[in-house]
């Protein structure tokens, strides 16, 4: 049985990872290859919960959860990879720090596995990377949108990212609301940050630019 939302979700990730890829072929820069590299594996993520109950009738269901969390964990760090690169080419070359500390991030990846087989401990580590990484976002984009209103759109997507963070953190499970009010926020947010994303790059001279 295909689970559709997840289907959807996947299909609208893999639209966004084809633009992001452009754009890193397109720019060849490491940071928009970052970005691309990330909505990769949330579009593999994603593409594989959609038919999570039939892998689960290949795979013990603990292995299916392991491989979605690894995706899910593979593309937080990428992100932040991505931030790291960001917030460095927006500095002036003389205040940049080393390149080799945007790859920090990346250790995330190397000390998962500690937590990989407790199942509470590991959904807390993937949430506290992900709400880091929305807050980082919207602190640099939060930034240039004040110096610069093109950037408004990227801002106001990772907003509605940061709703549907809180609200799968903060709404009972059990309530009526909470499958449609995430899972709604969670797609047009994507949507959204990607046309943002397109359009900043094309109105504003760059992501970098704006400061």
């Amino acid at each position: 049985m295909v689970q559709w939302y997840y289907l959807i979700t996947g299909l609208v990730l893999l639209y966004s990872t084809i633009q992001l890829g452009i754009s890193a072929f397109r720019e060849q820069q490491l940071m928009h290859s970052s970005l691309a590299g990330a909505a990769l594996f949330w579009t593999i993520d994603f593409g594989l919960r959609s038919f999570g109950p039939m892998l689960a009738e290949i795979w013990p269901q603990s292995t299916v959860e392991i491989i979605f969390a690894w995706a899910e964990i593979v593309a937080v760090a990428l992100v932040l990879c991505y931030l790291a690169l960001l917030i460095r080419d927006s500095k002036p070359v003389f205040a940049r720090f080393p390149f080799a500390f945007t790859a920090l991030p990346l250790l995330i990846i190397i000390t998962f596995p500690l937590v990989q087989n407790t199942i509470v401990l590991k959904d807390w580590v993937i949430g506290l990377y992900e709400g880091g990484a929305l807050l980082i976002g919207l602190l640099v984009f939060g930034v240039k949108t004040s110096k610069d209103e093109r950037f408004t759109l990227l801002t106001a997507g990772l907003l509605i990212f940061l709703g549907c963070f809180l609200a799968v953190w903060l709404v009972p499970k059990t309530a009526v609301i909470y499958d449609m009010l995430w899972k709604g926020l969670l797609i047009f947010g994507i949507g959204l940050t990607i046309h943002g994303y397109q359009y900043a790059e094309k109105h504003a001279d760059g992501i970098v630019s704006g400061d």
